[in-house]
């Protein structure tokens, strides 16, 4: 049975509207409308809210779309920390008399100090922050970076429908995960727009 219809079931058998599931596992009216109507495949983390109102087990994971984001993630890292910056800087003054020279190579590993994710909501929410570790791995601690993200598409903020949205958090490489738990709650704020309500614009 799909988590939709076992919610709907459970909710029933307990005597609870949308309403009262949405107040009591603390989630919007909305977020529990789209998960009964099977709009949205709702994260581990809802799913555990869920069923801990309603008191029931739900072992089969809903499939989720692969995550697109992981790869470009991924591909940024591979060439903007395993590829090195060169600089080599001759030393003229070296030079013997047989004509050698001595040739001072200094390699410096790039480092990133923003990193700005540009997507929409359904990717934003199924991508995993955490990969930000790597990215900002050859900074030092004390080192200011900037991290956060763009909205793409309109999405609910509260009761209020919003066009346009960008989170930035700036603060020292030693806090990055606290960071980027700043930046998960600020996204858990956002919903997304039912498809009815895209149609209609």
């Amino acid at each position: 049975m799909s988590f939709a219809k076992e919610v709907i079931k459970n909710r029933k058998a307990k005597s609870l509207t949308q309403e009262m599931l949405a107040e009591q596992s603390n989630l919007s009216i909305r977020t529990i409308q789209r998960i009964e109507s099977g709009e949205v495949n709702p994260r581990l983390s809802t799913i555990k809210l869920i069923c801990s109102v309603l008191d029931f087990e739900y072992c089969e994971n809903p499939k989720k779309p692969k995550k697109k984001l992981a790869y470009i993630f991924a591909a940024a890292v591979a060439v903007l920390l395993i590829i090195p910056f060169l600089i080599i800087s001759f030393d003229t003054e070296s030079v013997s008399e047989e004509g050698s020279s001595s040739v001072e190579t200094t390699i410096k590993t790039a480092q990133i100090t923003e990193f700005i994710l540009k997507a929409s909501l359904k990717e934003l929410k199924e991508t995993d922050f955490d990969i930000l570790n790597q990215v900002f791995e050859g900074n030092e601690p004390d080192t200011e970076i900037t991290i956060g993200f763009e909205l793409e598409g309109a999405a609910f903020l509260g009761d209020s429908k919003i066009e346009a949205f960008t989170f930035k958090e700036k603060g020292p490489a030693s806090k990055l995960k606290s960071m980027i738990q700043t930046m998960q709650k600020a996204l858990s704020k956002l919903e997304p727009v039912p498809e009815e309500s895209q149609n209609s614009l």
